[in-house]
């Protein structure tokens, strides 16, 4: 049974998109995603192994497909259920985004499952593992390797993170300001010092002399320093401006929050768009991630795919357009997990 990203009132076609105030399943699932990975008002990034409960993915899967439904099993319009059609609609929204939520932590961040009972095997063979440190994956106080927080923003996404730092801290803003022109990650961190001449010259303290706390110093070598800084320039107080910055948004429960509803904007959302009212969620899984990277390249995987019906191949025909193989079996954790739950609950359905 097809899974579907919009549901049908009378004949409008109503995209899954934010929640009203009054719905909680995604609340209750970002707060997981907090629990999961550590947050607190002091945390840094050292962030590893995180991993979300299978309750957590059980009781969000079977809200969606009671709300899913639902929705369909309403006729709107002149019918006595019409009333209840905006209470359906908000429903289907809010555990779809939910949905799109688990994703961003376990097919983007890569982020394990811990489960109880019976499970599936991992397609990505590790035992459903998280990442073991900050040097893989990514996690909520991301800003000292690869990116800025949980979907790991860069160029145009991370000036927007900025700019929202900028107006949520106002003090921030005279700092930041050269950032927010043109700003790519790698550069800068690469000429914060980890490939210059001098040892040691990475500022570890931050504007006010409180320590960085953060793993992967040094990370990077030879062919990233070739890549991003081959004049092995030295502008250590930028990359210590940065960070100062990144760290104290991020501590920030709103502003985690900001980054997890900015990627459903980003992400989430114009892949169901994208992919239409017939979507499989489980296709949607892997088409997001591979939008994480490039909406382009989602684009150009969903072509690669057109004119197959079959869900399981239109995913490996995706997945062979995106390429980045070693990501491969990450990216399809999330819908092997839904697959074997909804079977679970429900057997013989998906």
């Amino acid at each position: 049974m097809s899974m579907r990203a919009m549901v049908v009132v009378g004949t409008t076609l109503v995209m899954a998109g934010s929640a009203s105030a009054q719905s909680s399943v995604k609340d209750r699932v970002f707060q997981a995603i907090l629990d999961a990975g550590g947050w607190s008002s002091m945390a840094d990034d050292n962030g590893g192994r995180e991993r979300i409960s299978s309750e957590t993915l059980s009781e969000v899967i079977a809200e969606f497909q009671a709300a899913k439904k639902r929705a369909e099993e309403l006729t709107c319009g002149t019918s006595p259920q019409a009333a209840s059609c905006p209470e359906a609609v908000a429903s289907l929204k809010d555990a779809t985004d939910a949905l799109g939520e688990l994703n961003l932590a376990i097919s983007v961040a890569e982020w394990g499952i811990h489960w109880s009972g019976s499970f599936p095997a991992d397609p990505d063979g590790h035992d459903w593992a998280g990442p073991p440190d900050i040097k893989e994956g990514k996690h909520l106080m991301s800003y000292a390797i690869g990116g800025i927080g949980l979907a790991h923003l860069d160029v145009g996404k991370a000036q927007d993170f900025l700019r929202e730092t900028s107006r949520r801290l106002p003090e921030a803003e005279g700092d930041l300001r050269q950032f927010q022109r043109a700003f790519r990650y790698d550069p800068v961190r690469a000429k914060g010092g980890l490939c210059s001449e001098r040892k040691d010259v990475v500022i570890m303290n931050d504007l006010s002399g409180a320590p960085f706390l953060h793993g992967a110093v040094k990370y990077g070598g030879t062919s990233y320093c070739r890549r991003f800084n081959p004049n092995k320039l030295l502008e250590a107080k930028d990359w210590q401006t940065f960070r100062n910055w990144a760290r104290m948004s991020l501590r920030d429960r709103e502003m985690q929050r900001w980054v997890v509803e900015y990627w459903l904007s980003n992400v989430w959302r114009p892949t169901l768009a994208r992919m239409g009212d017939k979507a499989d969620i489980t296709e949607a899984f892997v088409v997001s991630r591979i939008w994480n990277t490039s909406n382009g390249a989602a684009i150009r995987a969903l072509e690669n795919a057109a004119g197959h019906q079959d869900v399981k191949r239109r995913i490996r025909l995706e997945l062979a357009s995106y390429g980045h193989t070693r990501r491969h079996g990450l990216m399809q954790r999330m819908g092997v997990a839904f697959d074997h739950i909804a079977k679970e609950k429900v057997p013989g359905t998906r």
